[in-house]
């Protein structure tokens, strides 16, 4: 919160404030999949946007930003990248636990688009 002075025409100073334009909102995070109810500042909710969602704008690696986060903001942090982590190593489990085999599908059309050679033409001694 800012503070300062007022300062009509006649030139009397009266103390006044600006006060932060604080909004209850209710943020949907994609990885955890359900809204999460905030109080987040007008500027903060831009740069959210900006970010490309919630999820984002918590799992960004900037100083300023995690110094801002307060401890509701750490909690969803930390909930957010114990999700990704999972996500991620069940991802992992299931490519390692999936064959190496191509599929018929996938050969059949290789084998459609590559070019037939055309077969050499002999003159002459084959005939007799």
């Amino acid at each position: 919160m800012q503070y300062g002075n007022n300062i009509p025409e006649s030139r009397s100073k009266t103390r006044r404030n600006w006060r932060l334009n604080i909004l209850k909102k209710s943020l949907f995070s994609e990885t955890l999949r359900q809204s999460i109810r905030v109080k987040v500042v007008a500027s903060v909710l831009r740069t959210i946007r900006k970010e490309g969602g919630l999820d984002n704008y918590l799992t960004k690696d900037k100083a300023a930003r995690i110094k801002q986060l307060g401890p509701k903001g750490w909690r969803l942090r930390y909930a957010v990248l114990l999700e990704q982590e999972k996500k991620a190593a069940s991802a992992a489990r299931r490519a390692a636990a999936e064959p190496k085999t191509e599929a018929p599908a996938a050969a059949a059309a290789a084998a459609a688009a590559a070019p037939a050679e055309p077969k050499p033409v002999t003159v002459g001694s084959d005939l007799f």
